[in-house]
């Protein structure tokens, strides 16, 4: 069960006491939280990676891929996941290829 990031001192706390792995399409900052039995996620995408009509796209891309990888992910994670400026042009393959290599860089999935 995947729950939300919502507050800006939840997305801070993150940024400040976690882990970030990157690749051209993403950066996944990621903290192992409490004994939760869920994992949090907030998603962010800057004004720079284009009009409110990409960058909702991505975000819905970014929500997908993390949906359908439910399963398979560790628990207990707060992730925050950063969008680049290149990651408006991709199709969902590309988010999800690029979701799964950064979660199985903070082996938060096996890989």
């Amino acid at each position: 069960m995947v729950g939300a990031l919502k507050r800006g001192r939840e997305f801070r706390r993150v940024y400040r006491e976690g882990k970030s792995v990157s690749d051209r399409l993403l950066v996944l900052y990621y903290l192992k939280g409490s004994a939760q039995e869920i994992s949090r996620v907030g998603i962010t995408v800057g004004h720079r990676v284009g009009p409110a009509v990409h960058r909702n796209r991505v975000k819905r891309l970014i929500k997908e891929s993390i949906r359908s990888k439910e399963g398979i992910a560790k628990r207990g994670y707060e992730l925050v996941v950063v969008a680049k400026n290149d990651s408006c042009h991709r199709n969902f393959r590309e988010i999800d290829q690029s979701m799964d290599s950064l979660l199985q860089k903070a082996r938060i999935i096996p890989g």
